[in-house]
């Protein structure tokens, strides 16, 4: 089958640009128009309860962040599965989902993924820099019934400013190698703690195993650095409320957030929101955000009203068909009422539905209505298209199936799907309910040289919600007819679960000595053959090598027959049973099991302006039974509608290097593309595979953190194996401008490292390849301040002139000579990168290290510490926050013990052995 290569891509395109979403919004009174969803495995057994509690868990969030931001939530509303049975409900208004709502990605999903890799709190996915808004909210089932010592509101909250306003954790995790929860200037013995307090804080280290009160041993190479915990003494922890942001389970006052109202911020800390805002505070992203400039004359201490919860539920589609019944499709028709049948048969429970034939006049082959049984009634004749060409009325049968759809008015979302090889006549009198209304029409258009492809259908765009069209060549066989038309029905059929997934594996000419072969697939829960003929099973005979395998019938019907089959560890080939039976066109389907569905979404972040065009990030996101993908082969084809044979790849990856990944191993792959060649519109191509094999599902980690995420979100080391998949996924972009000559900036590199390894002679400095990396500017200086502002008029120039860029997301690393740098001196290293024209990046994060002294072993190898088990940081004002042991009592009164017992020993109890 051919079809216009880019048909399916500019139906998204078009689908896109003229929807219109519902978004949060700001004003006076707060946060409106929250959106919540549910998984489809939430068990709606419950599902009132389950709401109840969450308006009780949004109610005590909203009141937090009104405290730490002076917004509350104002309004919030619940999008329920149209499964679940509402009709039930007392003293809760359901009223039917509009389209707009239903098309707008909710804030926050409500989902039921056990041992998730992401842990048993909520989480937001970030997949962008610094002031990008999250993807979505995820709210796990079981936090919403659970009962925490730590405030589940606060928690949420801090999700929810993630999600805003793109601010990150200001705290550490245990064992991350970006963002530990503590750690050592490499070639110091000081330990610091990732934290943003408004005061002084005292932390014990202890064991993280419940009941172990065996002290910490934190000084030897061999020791508990790394192992232990970091828990603030009660005492200390009484007074301290900022900042929300840096979660410890033990300071449940956390009410404020670090920059806002004189509460210090610690720009210094190598947490996750200092190294991707470049040391901005929290309250210095969030108040950036337009939220804030529109209501900065609210007062501060207003009192948060109660929030305004309502209810919507999804309605099942509605359809109307139109099928030109006229001699021009006499020749594909047996295919055309194959495809429609086919149809019938796979729409969803309490779908509506109606098929209307025209040609001069309208005439009903289906009336609307609904198909509440599983067992469907037998379609009979549809249309014969004995009826000449000669005057077709396309305007009849459109406004005959506005009529139909504006008429059952209880539900605004309704699809016109029209069949045709022939130019609209005129355009019909459309009323302006309609172009109010969610209607969309998409037309599928046979063509030949009698009715060639025009331009007659773009006219009725305006009229619609959303238009597509797209066209077939009649000389296509029948097999194609079918294939491309009941694709293109199948299309616009809205999935209503994500737990498993209905594909087509195989279609074809099955005949006696033309067998039809299914592949053997792990995922499958049974296999489905549809026939364009009424057949009984022993007709058709199918075998796994030399075994037969059972049929069972299913669907009987004029001109369509069904059988099932259940799985084999083989591939099944199938054929007709007589010589004398012609060949048949057949379709196999395959219902994958439960939970075994890969879930593949795609967008595009995008800062340009009128004035400039900047690069853009495109993003994919695999998901599998509810758990990120590892390890896919993601590449993204992007070519210029202008030009389209010439075309760019663009490899995309999860790595949690931060240019533009910020976290590995969450499912969401990213890549730059900025080679505009012109101005105009570019087809942008995902396409995700299984990596051969080696693509994994992420599952939660065995010792489970109390947040997620740092730079990666942790699984189990014996990921599950992702069933073989290949996919694609396309949209349009439309560039402002054309690229500059000289190029963009290179991306700012976000993972600069130091490491002083044990009895060595260098410094050695880490980091990742960024995007348009030419050369690279490495300085060392003696203070922070000048490292983050003044790199080019200060610091000290490290020439690093023989490293090689690389590719894209390439390791690279620098030794320097540790007999070139003074001892005891604490260096902040920072690099900057340049493209071939010499545009530079911005700075990247700051590496600290200390030179040790020639004889202090102790200090070089990262891991090792001073003994104790109590550290106290240095006052707020001290910008390094270096952590002093506190040795000084405990080693007075081992002295002290230890002279004790000697004078005991030799006075007392030797004297009384004699």
């Amino acid at each position: 089958m051919i079809l216009r290569c880019v048909c399916c891509s500019i139906l998204l395109y078009v689908v896109l640009e003229q929807t219109v979403k519902a978004e949060v919004t700001v004003d006076e009174k707060g946060y409106q128009n929250v959106l919540i969803s549910f998984a489809p495995n939430i068990p709606s057994k419950n599902g009132k309860e389950t709401v109840e509690k969450i308006q009780d868990l949004l109610k005590s969030t909203s009141n937090v962040l009104h405290t730490a931001t002076g917004l509350p939530i104002s309004s919030a509303t619940f999008l329920l599965p149209p499964s679940w049975p509402t009709d039930t409900w007392e003293d809760i208004n359901v009223n039917p989902a509009s389209s707009e709502q239903v098309e707008t990605k909710p804030d926050i999903r409500v989902d039921a993924t056990e041992q998730s890799a992401f842990g048993k709190k909520p989480v937001t996915l970030q997949y962008g820099g610094c002031g990008v808004a999250g993807h979505q909210i995820t709210l796990p089932l079981d936090f919403v019934s659970s009962t925490e010592e730590y405030p589940k509101g606060k928690q949420l909250a801090r999700e929810w400013l993630k999600y805003r306003y793109g601010v990150f954790d200001e705290h550490g995790y245990p064992g991350d190698p970006f963002y530990p929860d503590y750690y050592r200037i490499p070639g110091s013995m000081d330990i610091r703690i990732h934290e943003c307090t408004n005061s002084e804080v005292t932390y014990i280290f202890r064991k993280p195993t419940p009941g172990d009160v065996r002290v910490c041993k934190m000084n030897s190479v061999a020791g508990d650095f790394g192992y232990c915990r970091a828990h603030p003494d009660e005492k200390s922890a009484a007074n301290v409320t900022s900042s929300l942001m840096y979660f410890h389970k033990d300071l449940i006052n956390m009410e404020h957030i670090c920059g806002k109202d004189g509460r210090p911020h610690h720009s210094t800390a190598r947490n996750k929101q200092n190294a991707l805002c470049n040391g901005r505070s929290i309250w210095d992203v969030i108040k950036s955000s337009k939220d804030f400039k529109k209501t900065q004359n609210q007062p501060a201490k207003s009192i948060p009203k109660s929030i305004q919860f309502s209810y919507i539920q999804e309605s099942k589609p509605r359809f109307v068909v139109l099928l030109e019944n006229s001699d021009n499709l006499f020749e594909k028709g047996k295919s055309i009422l194959f495809a429609l049948r086919r149809f019938y048969y796979d729409l969803p429970l309490k779908s509506k539905l109606a098929i209307y034939t025209y040609n001069r006049d309208v005439t009903d082959a289906l009336p609307f209505i609904e198909l509440s049984a599983k067992e469907r009634s037998n379609l009979d004749a549809i249309a014969d298209f004995g009826f000449p060409a000669t005057t077709i009325c396309t305007s009849c049968g459109l406004e005959k199936a506005a009529q139909i759809l504006l008429q059952d008015s209880e539900v605004e979302k309704g699809t016109i799907l029209l069949i045709t090889a022939s130019s609209l006549d005129k355009i019909p009198d459309f009323s302006q309910k309609l172009i109010e209304s969610g209607i969309c029409l998409h037309v599928f258009r046979f063509t030949d040289k009698d009715n060639p492809d025009d331009q007659t259908y773009d006219s009725l765009a305006s009229s619609f919600h959303c238009f597509s069209q797209e066209s077939l060549q009649m000389s296509m066989d029948a097999v194609d007819v079918f294939h491309g038309l009941s694709r293109f029905l199948k299309s616009h059929v809205p999935e209503y679960n994500d737990n498993f997934e209905i594909k087509t594996v195989a279609t074809g000419n099955m005949s006696a000595e033309i067998p039809l072969t299914i592949p053997k697939d792990a995922s499958a829960e049974n296999y489905t053959l549809w026939l364009r003929e009424t057949l009984g099973s022993s007709s058709i005979e199918c075998k796994a090598g030399e075994n037969l395998v059972m049929l069972k019938s299913g669907v009987t019907g004029t001109e369509i027959s069904s059988f099932t089959f259940a799985p084999v560890d083989d591939d099944v080939t199938c054929r007709l049973g007589s010589a004398k039976l012609p060949s048949i066109p057949t379709q196999v389907q395959m219902t994958t099991r439960k939970k075994h569905d890969i879930i593949f979404d795609i967008w595009i972040h995008d800062a340009s302006t009128n004035k400039e065009q900047l690069p853009i990030i495109i993003y994919a996101k695999i998901y599998s039974e509810g758990y990120p993908v590892k390890y896919a082969n993601v590449t993204t084809v992007v070519k210029s509608e202008e030009n389209p044979k010439i075309s760019e790849i663009v490899k995309m990856f999860d790595n949690g290097h931060g240019g533009p990944d910020v976290t590995q191993g969450d499912g969401i792959y990213s890549g730059y593309f900025s080679n505009f060649l012109t101005a105009g519109k570019y087809l942008i191509s995902v396409r995700i595979e299984d990596n051969n094999g080696e693509a994994r599902i992420g599952k939660g980690y065995p010792l489970i953190l109390d947040t997620c995420c740092g730079s990666k979100v942790y699984s189990e080391d014996h990921d599950i194996a992702v069933p073989t998949f290949k996919k694609e996924k396309h949209t349009m972009y439309a560039a402002k401008n054309k690229s500059p000559e000289d190029g963009y900036p290179p991306s700012r590199i976000l993972d600069l490292f130091a490491w002083i390894f044990q009895i060595s002679t260098k410094v050695t400095l880490i980091w990742t390849t960024p995007g348009g990396a030419a050369r690279y500017s490495l300085k060392l200086f003696l203070n922070r301040e000048d490292a983050v502002s003044n790199f080019d008029t200060t610091g000290r120039d490290i020439k690093i002139s023989n490293i090689e860029s690389g590719d894209i997301g390439k390791p690279l690393r620098f030794d320097i000579p540790l007999k070139d740098l003074d001892e005891n001196v604490t260096y902040y290293a920072a690099i900057r990168s340049w493209n071939e024209f010499n545009k530079s990046s911005e700075i990247s994060n700051i590496a600290e290290f200390i030179i040790p002294k020639p004889l202090d072993v102790t200090s070089t190898t990262p891991g090792s510490t001073t003994d104790g088990e109590t550290i106290k940081p240095n006052p707020p004002q001290n910008s390094n926050k270096t952590i002093g042991i506190v040795l000084g009592v405990l080693g007075g009164l081992a002295v002290i013990c230890v002279l004790v017992y000697l004078a005991y020993y030799f006075f007392v109890k030797k004297p009384r052995r004699n």
